[in-house]
């Protein structure tokens, strides 16, 4: 019974952090520390606000918070790669 639950978790963190990701790839120039601080605090915030429910078929629950931190964990790590990519390209 909690399998389910779980394995919807990671899938949809999976798929939200891919979303994410690629989002971020967009941005070729990195951000500047106020809007890093402001993705990081908006995706720990996200975690912990219960919007709702999307699906919730068999113990199968996909939650609009997780859909939220998902997608901000992909967007910050997309970031870090487009920042660190362009620093090796630098030197």
């Amino acid at each position: 019974m909690e399998t389910a639950f779980y394995i919807s978790i990671l899938i949809t963190y999976c798929i939200f952090i891919c979303f994410g990701y690629h989002l971020a790839k967009r941005y070729g120039k990195p951000f500047n520390t106020t809007k890093w601080v402001l993705i990081v605090s908006a995706t720990i915030i996200a975690g912990w606000i219960r919007i709702g429910k999307v699906v919730d078929i068999f113990n199968f629950v996909v939650q609009f918070n997780w859909c939220f931190q998902g997608f901000g964990i992909g967007f910050i790590l997309g970031l870090l790669r487009n920042k660190f990519k362009n620093k090796v390209a630098l030197n």
